[in-house]
């Protein structure tokens, strides 16, 4: 069985890996996959695999954007966080999704779904038209502001005013316009799930900014990126070596 992962979260991708494994040692894991272009560049490039299992969100945008441009005739098992959005359409559309956070039964079951198909030799069909409108109300349901307390007050931040958002102390902070830095309750791990991905980018473990905010960005060693924003300085504003690929494509998009 050969199977391609298209997931744009290095962590995500290595739990997978292991969950499948576990489920079948046999298993042939193609190539993994972080973005859509390299994702339509290899399917227009290569057999299609037993089974796709793709994440909505990757660094350069929505997944739907493969199937816009290349005819899958694999079936798939989307990985989401969300629960509440469209997931009608997309268990109409694929063998079954996966949610976020999963454990081994999670994989296992959706799995069982493939192998049960597999065997009975049945096709999945993909409906574009209700795909794309999943992905549009799930492009709409990004969060688009933040209440946070300054004082005695309550200020409402648009998100897309928000230049970062770091993990510091065990505590979540968001930077505004003027670099000041507020409290927020969610997990950077959260908040990847929450934002829109066109707009924000986790460049580390501690950190995820704004496009609209980078300044300038800087060769740094260890073959790096420093990332200068308009309005805020840190020393660990610095891109991981594995995230440099997906940060540039994600610049580009």
């Amino acid at each position: 069985m050969k199977v391609l992962i298209i997931e744009d979260e290095p962590l995500a991708v290595a739990k997978l890996k292991k969950h499948l494994k576990r489920y079948d040692a046999s298993m042939h894991l193609l190539q993994d996959i972080d973005s859509v272009e390299y994702a339509v560049k290899y399917l227009q490039g290569n057999p299609q695999p037993d089974l796709i299992i793709v994440d909505i969100q990757l660094a350069d945008g929505l997944s739907f954007e493969i199937f816009k441009q290349v005819q899958i005739a694999s079936p798939l098992i989307f990985v989401t966080a969300y629960d509440n959005y469209a997931l009608q359409a997309f268990k109409q559309n694929s063998i079954d999704y996966i949610l976020k956070p999963y454990e081994y039964e999670d994989v296992h079951r959706a799995m069982d779904k493939f192998k049960s198909m597999h065997q009975s030799k049945q096709q999945a069909s993909i409906d574009i038209g209700a795909l794309e409108l999943a992905m549009q109300t799930l492009a709409n349901k990004y969060k688009k502001r933040f209440v946070v307390k300054a004082g005695e007050k309550l200020l409402s931040i648009e998100t897309s005013s928000i230049q970062a958002f770091l993990s510091e102390d065990k505590y979540t902070m968001l930077v505004d316009q003027q670099g000041k830095k507020h409290f927020v309750q969610f997990r950077l791990d959260q908040l990847t799930e929450i934002l829109n991905p066109e707009s924000f980018y986790r460049i580390n473990r501690k950190f995820i900014v704004n496009v609209s905010a980078i300044r300038e960005m800087i060769a740094y060693s260890g073959s790096r990126l420093k990332v200068h924003l308009n309005a805020y300085e840190h020393d660990d504003l610095i891109v991981s070596r594995e995230k440099v690929s997906g940060f540039k494509q994600w610049l580009g998009a």
